[in-house]
Parts: C-alpha cells; structure tokens; sequence
C-alpha cells in the first residue's frame, strides 16, 4: 500500500518552486504526491518529475482545477492543451481531468500505461 499527498495542503498554485515541498513529503513517509494543476505554464513536466525522482516519491495523480464554467468536453485544441500530457510526462499514476470526480475518456487507460 502507497500513502499519498495531496499538494493542495501546502500551496496554491503549484508551481516549480513548490516541488521543495517534496523533502518534506518524503521524511514524513509519504510516498506518492497529488499534483493538481491550476494552470499547466507554471510547472516544468520535466523538472518535477526530476524532483520526484530525486525524493524518492512518485505522482500519485494529477488533477485539473478548474471552475465550474469550463466545459469539460472541449475542443480538439483543448485537449490537446490539457493536463493529460503533462500527467504523461511526469509519469503520474492517475489523472483526472474533471472537478466533479469523473475521468474523461481514455484517461484510466493512459494512466495504466504510466505504471
């Protein structure tokens, strides 16, 4: 069994600067890490997985955080600049596109892939 934490206790946005947080996740014995992204141009996919892999921890999930005006189904452009290649990137475990708890499709498959 993995325990997990979620970024959202500690900072808001998640930035590149927020991954100092992770030494600290590690020494309380967590082992993976929620990322939820508010907006995908604050974070490098490559420095925090980078910094993941440095603590020891991997990315449980990375959720999207959004308002209740998006609409989730979008446009081909959209999801192209969705949360799912950055998820990929980093490897993540889980993704989840939706703030109501529901997955879009194909994302549970994909995030088989990153195990």
């Amino acid at each position: 069994m993995r325990f997990g934490i979620n970024t959202f206790l500690f900072t808001s946005p998640f930035t590149n600067d927020s991954t100092k947080l992770f030494k600290r996740f590690k020494s309380w014995g967590f082992d993976t890490v929620e990322i939820p992204i508010e907006d995908p141009s604050h974070i490098d996919p490559a420095h925090v997985k980078r910094e993941l892999d440095n603590h020891g921890l991997v990315c449980g999930s990375v959720c999207a955080c959004m308002g209740p005006d998006r609409d989730l189904r979008g446009t081909a452009e959209q999801s192209a600049r969705s949360i799912r290649p950055w998820a990929a990137r980093m490897r993540c475990h889980s993704s989840n596109t939706n703030s109501n708890g529901r997955r879009s499709q194909g994302i549970s498959k994909r995030c088989a892939a990153m195990r």
